[in-house]
Order: C-alpha cells, then sequence, then structure tokens
C-alpha cells in the first residue's frame, strides 16, 4: 500500500513533515514549478530518508506529483546497508574459561 500527500492535500489538511513534500519542496528552488522535478533514482532514495526504490519509482509513475527520474540504476547504499547489518553473536564464555586449566592434583605431580 502507498499513501503519498500532495502538496494541494497538504496545504489543505495542514499536514506537515511529509518528508515526500519537503523534498519536493526544498528541490523547487533549483527548478520551476511547474516543471517536473528531475533527479536520479539514488538522489530521491537519500532526499527522501533512504524510501525503498520500488517506492520511489511507483511515485514518479504519477504524473501529478511532479517526480521524473532521470537515472533509475540502483546502486548500493552504504547508510542501508550499514542499517541492516547485525553483530555477531559473541560467546558467553570467556578465553580464560576456555583453556584447559591446572587443577591442584596436577600441580601437586609436578613438584
Amino acid at each position: 500500500m502507498l499513501y503519498v500527500v500532495t502538496k494541494a492535500t497538504r496545504d489543505k489538511e495542514g499536514a506537515g513533515g511529509d518528508a515526500i513534500m519537503e523534498a519536493l519542496d526544498a528541490h523547487a528552488t533549483e527548478t520551476d514549478a511547474d516543471e517536473p522535478h528531475e533527479a536520479s533514482l539514488m538522489h530521491w532514495h537519500q532526499r527522501i530518508g533512504h524510501l525503498a526504490f520500488d517506492t520511489i519509482e511507483r511515485v514518479a509513475l504519477d504524473p501529478a506529483l511532479g517526480i521524473r527520474l532521470i537515472n533509475t540504476k540502483r546502486m548500493a547504499c552504504v547508510a542501508c546497508l550499514e542499517g541492516k547489518q547485525t553483530r555477531k553473536a559473541q560467546s558467553k564464555k570467556t578465553a580464560a574459561s576456555t583453556r584447559p586449566s591446572i587443577t591442584s592434583a596436577a600441580w601437586s605431580a609436578r613438584t
């Protein structure tokens, strides 16, 4: 399911904080308001808060939103890859407890 708030809806309802519309508003100063905002898929991915590539492509299909993708190459996003990483489980045993220890019987046998 994809829910997109257009600028007209946002102004009417007063719903602020929508990442897509904030990115479009910020990008509007660079281009004419009547023309669609052109940028690469990776640019929009980073600008809209690392939204999924498929979602950005679906949003770009709606001409009313004014987004045009000039490059749809899907490159690896380092921030997304780092966010998906998990740490390897650490052993609960310490290094000293895994080594064979010399018992008191062994010490008495050595002397």
